[in-house]
């Protein structure tokens, strides 16, 4: 039987993206939400027009728990492509009452310290949980694992993202998860044999090639990173850097106060 996967914020860029890769990869029924049902709609529209039976829509609003279960019965698995972190005890809980596996790709110290509060409930209910799964966090440690397993050992592992929103971006929720990002600011790294100050900022300078070139990039703590001087014996020096800086080269809509 196919899985059923549920795309909370199916609509938006990001889930998008998953819902397509998903099609395209996975035999899977997916279904989009949103809190606006007919712009779920149209995008199950758009993704299933050559996939009849496979994308279905449905309205679900991870602030009213009652559409989010409806929305939630008979899946398989829910991805949290959504900016909903302020949510995530609703969207989780219902997840282990109605054994529905959980992924998100979102990134937030609440979120996470939250998850992790129920992390023995949800090993004891056979449910697979995965958080952060996205680009940024998510990438930085999987590069990790992947380099050391083509070396016979490895001593350094730093790794960086530029970061560049572009023009003309309209204001978002997701705005808001990125400055939760900027309140909780860890900034530490593994060296010496641990982990530095969380308030130790590093500062690097990042050869990104290309038209961006050598940036000052400062350090950055994902939860991620944490375990993999346990699981790699001979890693010294492991980190993520960026440039910290909202916007291209070339500026920004974005409100200057959500710039750092």
């Amino acid at each position: 039987m196919p899985a059923n996967i549920l795309i909370l914020g199916g609509t938006g860029f990001t889930g998008r993206l998953i819902a397509r890769h998903l099609l395209e990869y996975a035999d899977a029924v997916v279904t989009i939400t949103s809190r606006r049902l007919e712009k779920a709609q149209e995008v199950a529209g758009d993704l299933g027009r050559d996939r009849p039976g496979r994308v279905l829509a449905v309205y679900a609003d991870a602030a009213n728990a009652a559409s989010l279960r409806a929305a939630m019965a008979g899946q398989t698995l829910i991805v949290v492509a959504a900016p909903t972190t302020a949510y995530v005890q609703t969207v989780a809980r219902l997840a282990l009452d109605l054994g529905v596996d959980y992924l998100d790709v979102q990134v937030g110290a609440k979120k996470f310290a939250y998850l992790e509060a129920i992390a023995s409930e949800i090993e004891a209910s056979g449910r697979c949980f995965i958080t952060e799964a996205g680009f940024h966090p998510g990438l930085p440690a999987a590069l990790v694992r992947f380099a050391a397993d083509h070396f016979d050992k490895i001593e350094s592992a730093i790794t960086a993202c530029h970061l560049s929103i572009g023009r003309d971006i309209p204001y978002s929720e997701a705005v808001d998860e990125l400055v939760e990002v900027v309140r909780f600011y860890r900034a530490q790294v593994f060296t010496g044999g641990h982990w530095t100050n969380p308030k130790a900022v590093q500062i690097r300078k990042i050869d990104f090639g290309g038209d961006i070139g050598v940036r000052t990039s400062y350090s950055l703590f994902f939860e991620e990173l944490r375990p993999l001087p346990e699981r790699f014996s001979s890693l010294q020096e492991t980190g993520f850097s960026w440039p910290g800086v909202l916007g291209s080269s070339t500026g920004s809509s974005i409100p200057p106060r959500w710039r750092f």
